[in-house]
Protein backbone atom coordinates (compact mmCIF):
# COMPACT_ATOMS: atom_id res chain seq x y z
CA UNK A 1 0.00 0.00 0.00
CA UNK A 2 1.68 3.60 -0.60
CA UNK A 3 1.36 6.00 1.55
CA UNK A 4 0.06 9.54 1.25
CA UNK A 5 2.62 12.08 0.96
CA UNK A 6 0.28 14.41 3.50
CA UNK A 7 1.04 11.49 5.98
CA UNK A 8 5.16 12.85 6.34
CA UNK A 9 4.01 15.93 8.79
CA UNK A 10 3.31 13.27 11.23
CA UNK A 11 6.57 11.79 11.16
CA UNK A 12 9.09 13.21 13.82
CA UNK A 13 13.30 13.24 12.35
CA UNK A 14 16.04 13.58 14.59
CA UNK A 15 19.38 14.80 12.62
CA UNK A 16 22.07 14.60 14.10
CA UNK A 17 25.75 15.97 12.94
CA UNK A 18 28.27 18.48 13.94
CA UNK A 19 27.75 20.72 10.93
CA UNK A 20 25.70 23.57 11.86
CA UNK A 21 24.72 24.19 8.52
CA UNK A 22 24.44 20.84 7.25
CA UNK A 23 22.01 19.88 9.67
CA UNK A 24 20.01 22.68 8.84
CA UNK A 25 19.93 22.83 5.15
CA UNK A 26 18.77 18.80 5.44
CA UNK A 27 16.17 20.00 8.16
CA UNK A 28 14.96 23.16 5.77
CA UNK A 29 14.74 20.50 2.93
CA UNK A 30 12.91 17.53 4.78
CA UNK A 31 10.18 20.43 5.86
CA UNK A 32 9.50 21.05 2.28
CA UNK A 33 9.17 17.55 1.11
CA UNK A 34 6.28 18.15 4.09
CA UNK A 35 7.98 16.20 6.91
CA UNK A 36 6.36 17.49 10.61
CA UNK A 37 9.11 18.03 12.67
CA UNK A 38 12.99 17.94 11.48
CA UNK A 39 15.37 18.34 15.06
CA UNK A 40 19.15 18.92 15.01
CA UNK A 41 21.59 17.62 18.00
CA UNK A 42 24.51 19.08 17.41
CA UNK A 43 26.94 16.40 19.24
CA UNK A 44 26.78 13.42 20.27
CA UNK A 45 25.53 14.10 24.10
CA UNK A 46 23.11 16.42 22.54
CA UNK A 47 21.95 13.30 20.32
CA UNK A 48 21.43 10.76 23.03
CA UNK A 49 19.73 13.27 24.86
CA UNK A 50 16.99 13.84 22.15
CA UNK A 51 16.62 10.03 21.71
CA UNK A 52 16.08 9.39 25.28
CA UNK A 53 13.57 12.09 25.22
CA UNK A 54 11.65 10.07 22.62
CA UNK A 55 9.14 10.86 20.17
CA UNK A 56 11.79 10.14 17.16
CA UNK A 57 10.59 7.87 14.40
CA UNK A 58 13.54 8.63 11.97
CA UNK A 59 17.26 8.94 13.25
CA UNK A 60 20.09 10.26 10.81
CA UNK A 61 22.85 10.36 12.63
CA UNK A 62 26.19 11.26 11.26
CA UNK A 63 29.64 9.70 11.27
CA UNK A 64 30.64 13.39 12.49
CA UNK A 65 29.26 13.04 15.98
CA UNK A 66 32.50 10.16 16.52
CA UNK A 67 32.90 6.70 17.02
CA UNK A 68 30.49 6.47 19.21
CA UNK A 69 28.18 6.84 16.67
CA UNK A 70 28.09 3.24 16.02
CA UNK A 71 27.27 2.24 20.19
CA UNK A 72 24.53 4.73 20.05
CA UNK A 73 22.82 2.59 17.03
CA UNK A 74 23.58 -0.43 18.88
CA UNK A 75 22.53 1.40 22.20
CA UNK A 76 18.72 2.14 20.33
CA UNK A 77 18.64 -1.17 19.16
CA UNK A 78 19.04 -3.00 22.45
CA UNK A 79 16.80 -0.58 24.13
CA UNK A 80 19.35 1.40 26.28
CA UNK A 81 18.93 4.38 24.70
CA UNK A 82 15.45 6.12 24.08
CA UNK A 83 11.94 4.59 23.76
CA UNK A 84 12.04 2.88 20.56
CA UNK A 85 14.66 0.54 19.60
CA UNK A 86 12.60 0.15 16.35
CA UNK A 87 12.34 3.58 15.05
CA UNK A 88 14.14 3.79 11.35
CA UNK A 89 17.20 4.46 11.63
CA UNK A 90 20.02 6.19 8.59
CA UNK A 91 23.62 6.46 9.53
CA UNK A 92 25.39 9.42 7.62
CA UNK A 93 28.77 8.62 6.23
CA UNK A 94 31.24 11.00 4.79
CA UNK A 95 32.58 10.30 1.53
CA UNK A 96 36.13 9.65 3.43
CA UNK A 97 34.76 7.29 6.43
CA UNK A 98 32.59 4.63 3.81
CA UNK A 99 34.57 1.67 5.75
CA UNK A 100 32.15 2.47 8.58
CA UNK A 101 29.24 1.22 6.72
CA UNK A 102 30.13 -2.03 8.60
CA UNK A 103 30.41 -0.69 11.96
CA UNK A 104 26.84 0.73 10.88
CA UNK A 105 25.19 -1.82 9.35
CA UNK A 106 26.40 -4.42 12.46
CA UNK A 107 24.75 -2.04 14.83
CA UNK A 108 21.56 -2.43 13.58
CA UNK A 109 21.10 0.93 11.16
CA UNK A 110 18.67 0.60 8.59
CA UNK A 111 20.32 2.06 5.53
CA UNK A 112 23.53 4.18 4.83
CA UNK A 113 23.42 7.18 3.49
CA UNK A 114 26.52 9.26 2.33
CA UNK A 115 27.50 12.97 2.90
CA UNK A 116 25.77 15.41 1.55
CA UNK A 117 22.35 13.70 2.26
CA UNK A 118 19.82 15.04 0.24
CA UNK A 119 16.31 15.73 1.78
CA UNK A 120 15.29 13.58 -1.80
CA UNK A 121 16.92 10.78 -0.77
CA UNK A 122 15.52 10.62 2.54
CA UNK A 123 12.10 10.83 1.48
CA UNK A 124 12.64 8.13 -0.80
CA UNK A 125 14.34 5.58 1.53
CA UNK A 126 11.29 6.90 3.73
CA UNK A 127 8.73 6.04 1.43
CA UNK A 128 10.45 2.58 0.43
CA UNK A 129 10.65 1.55 4.08
CA UNK A 130 6.73 2.35 4.48
CA UNK A 131 5.88 -0.05 1.14
CA UNK A 132 8.65 -2.70 2.09
CA UNK A 133 8.36 -3.94 5.68
CA UNK A 134 11.69 -5.69 6.36
CA UNK A 135 11.40 -8.34 9.02
CA UNK A 136 14.09 -8.41 12.22
CA UNK A 137 16.10 -10.89 13.38
CA UNK A 138 17.60 -10.82 16.81
CA UNK A 139 20.84 -12.19 18.59
CA UNK A 140 22.93 -11.76 21.23
CA UNK A 141 25.13 -9.69 19.26
CA UNK A 142 23.03 -7.86 16.65
CA UNK A 143 19.16 -6.67 16.49
CA UNK A 144 17.72 -4.87 13.33
CA UNK A 145 16.74 -5.51 9.86
CA UNK A 146 17.33 -9.26 8.44
CA UNK A 147 19.22 -7.94 5.87
CA UNK A 148 19.76 -12.22 4.35
CA UNK A 149 18.64 -12.85 0.84
CA UNK A 150 14.65 -14.64 0.92
CA UNK A 151 16.25 -17.52 -0.41
CA UNK A 152 19.05 -18.10 2.26
CA UNK A 153 18.07 -20.65 5.24
CA UNK A 154 18.87 -20.04 8.56
CA UNK A 155 17.71 -21.44 12.20
CA UNK A 156 17.70 -17.43 13.20
CA UNK A 157 13.80 -16.25 13.60
CA UNK A 158 12.49 -13.67 11.83
CA UNK A 159 10.20 -10.71 13.60
CA UNK A 160 7.96 -8.42 12.20
CA UNK A 161 8.10 -5.29 14.21
CA UNK A 162 5.81 -2.85 15.17
CA UNK A 163 7.31 0.86 13.86
CA UNK A 164 6.31 3.93 14.83
CA UNK A 165 6.99 5.53 11.43
CA UNK A 166 5.13 3.05 9.65
CA UNK A 167 1.99 4.35 11.96
CA UNK A 168 2.35 7.85 11.50
CA UNK A 169 2.71 7.45 7.69
CA UNK A 170 -0.31 6.28 8.26
CA UNK A 171 -1.89 8.85 9.94
CA UNK A 172 -1.50 7.10 13.74
CA UNK A 173 -1.20 9.06 16.67
CA UNK A 174 1.73 7.16 18.87
CA UNK A 175 1.79 7.40 22.84
CA UNK A 176 5.65 6.26 22.73
CA UNK A 177 5.89 6.17 26.83
CA UNK A 178 2.88 3.52 25.71
CA UNK A 179 5.02 1.60 22.78
CA UNK A 180 7.76 1.49 25.32
CA UNK A 181 6.02 -0.41 27.68
CA UNK A 182 4.60 -2.63 25.64
CA UNK A 183 8.12 -3.95 23.99
CA UNK A 184 9.54 -6.89 25.56
CA UNK A 185 12.55 -6.23 27.99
Amino acid sequence: MATKVEMLNNVTVLIGDTKAARASTLADGLKEFGFGTAIIALSYKEAVSKLEEGGIDVAILADSLGGGVFKLFRGVRHMLVGKNPFMTMFCALAPEHVDGAKLALRAGVDSILVQPVSAKEVTDRVRKSSREHTPYVVTSEYIGPDRRGADRTSALRRFNVQQTLHGKLRGQSINYDEFAKKLPR
